[in-house]
C-alpha cells in the first residue's frame, strides 16, 4: 500500500491490515474521545494515499477516517477497484481498533455513527451502500447497509450506466446524501452528476455542490494523481484551496446531519454561495 503520512500535526496516520490481508489506511486526531468513523472509498485507479491531505483535515476535525483498498480485475484490467463490501470491512476494523491496546484509537471510538465519501467509481459505490441496493460490478463480497450511517457524501459521481449516454439509474437514499462536483471534470461531467442528482428520491436533506474550477481530482492531494486515468481539463482552482474548502464543507454536512444545529444554520444561511468558488443547491 502507498504510505501515508498525516499533513496535519494534530493527526496521526497509519496503515494496516484487514483481516482478510488486504491493506486499510487510517487517519485520527492525537487527542479526544467518542470520535466517529468515516469511511472514504477511493475510485478506480485510485488508492487512499492519494486523498491524504482530505483525510487528515477531516480526522482534524474530529472524526476518524478508516479507508480500505483492493486491486482486482474488472473486465480485463487489473487496477485499484472498490466494491461495496468495503463499508462493513472499515467499520469492523473501526471495531476492532476501538478494542486493541496497542491501537492509537483505542477505547476512542463512538461506534454508533458512521459517514461515507466516496469518489468517482467509490461514489458509485457509495451511491449503492446508502441506496441499499446492489452496484452492477462492485458487488463481489457480502455487505450491508450499516445501521450507524448517519449521511454520505459523493464526489465526481454519476449512476449512469454504460455507455453513459442515457439515463440515470434513481437512488433512493436512505441517509442525507451530498454531490461533490467539479465544474470542468471530463471524467465524469457535471451535465452527468446534475442529471443523477435529479433522480434521486429518498431522504432529505440533499445537496448538490458544483466545485467552480474543479475537474476530476478536485479532492486529492495533486491533480491528476501518477497511475489514474487523467483528466484532460487542468484544475482551475488551486488544489490546496479546493481541498481545504471542501474538507469544511463536507465536516459542515456531516455534523448537520447528525443534528447539530450551528452546522446546519451555518448550510441554511450561506444560501447558494457556500464560498466563492463552491455553488450549493440543497433540498430539504
Amino acid at each position: 500500500m502507498p504510505g501515508s503520512a498525516s499533513t496535519v500535526d494534530t493527526v496521526v496516520a497509519a496503515n494496516s491490515t484487514l483481516p482478510n490481508g488486504l491493506a486499510v489506511a487510517l487517519w485520527a486526531p492525537r487527542s479526544g474521545a467518542d470520535l466517529p468513523v468515516v469511511v472514504l472509498i477511493h475510485g478506480s485507479h485510485t488508492h487512499p494515499g492519494m486523498y491524504n491531505d482530505l483525510a487528515s483535515l477531516l480526522a482534524d476535525r474530529g472524526f476518524v477516517v478508516v479507508a480500505p483498498e483492493q486491486e482486482r480485475e474488472v473486465f480485463g484490467d487489473k487496477a485499484y477497484y472498490p466494491q461495496q463490501a468495503f463499508v462493513n470491512w472499515a467499520l469492523d476494523f473501526a471495531a476492532a481498533e476501538n478494542q486493541r491496546p496497542d491501537s492509537v484509537v483505542h477505547g476512542r471510538l463512538d461506534l454508533t455513527k458512521s459517514y461515507l465519501i466516496g469518489h468517482s467509481m467509490g461514489g458509485g459505490t457509495a451511491l449503492g451502500i446508502t441506496g441499499d441496493f446492489d452496484q452492477f460490478g462492485l458487488v463481489v463480497d457480502p455487505w450491508s447497509r450499516p445501521e450507524s450511517l448517519i449521511a454520505t457524501v459523493v464526489m465526481g459521481t454519476h449512476n449512469i450506466p454504460p455507455p453513459r449516454t442515457g439515463d440515470p439509474i434513481p437512488v433512493t437514499n436512505k441517509v442525507p446524501l451530498a454531490f461533490f462536483q467539479g465544474s470542468i471534470d471530463s471524467v465524469v461531467t457535471l451535465d452527468q452528476s446534475e442529471r443523477t442528482f435529479a433522480v434521486v428520491n429518498g431522504v432529505t436533506p440533499r445537496m448538490f455542490v458544483t466545485v467552480e474550477g474543479g475537474n476530476h481530482f478536485f479532492m486529492t492531494d495533486v491533480d491528476n494523481p501518477p497511475g489514474v486515468n487523467e483528466d484532460k481539463a487542468a484544475m482551475g482552482l488551486a488544489q490546496d484551496l479546493s481541498v481545504h474548502s471542501v474538507a469544511h464543507w463536507i465536516v459542515v454536512w456531516f455534523r448537520a446531519a447528525a443534528g447539530d444545529a450551528m452546522s446546519r444554520e451555518a448550510l441554511m444561511d450561506r444560501g447558494p454561495l457556500l464560498e466563492p468558488h463552491l455553488k450549493a443547491t440543497i433540498v430539504e
